[in-house]
């Protein structure tokens, strides 16, 4: 279990992670899901292993949400 986060926290975060290795969702999308920020889950990935996937179309995808988000 990561560490600073309840079991509500984790299956949320699981849960994302599921749907961005499957190549569902973009990193950014699964952060959100998650409740966390892009960095966190940048490094929750990367201690999981989970292999960095990233293309233009997903570059595109976060930079509209985080036009959203100002």
């Amino acid at each position: 279990m990561v560490a600073n986060t309840s079991l509500p926290d984790e299956l949320l975060i699981d849960h994302a992670l599921v749907h961005y290795r499957n190549g569902n969702i973009t990193l950014g999308r699964a952060a959100k899901i998650a409740g966390i920020s892009l960095r966190e889950m940048i490094a929750i990935a990367a201690k999981r292993r989970i292999p960095f996937q990233y293309s233009l179309d997903d570059l595109h995808e976060d930079l509209h949400a985080a036009e959203d988000m100002r």
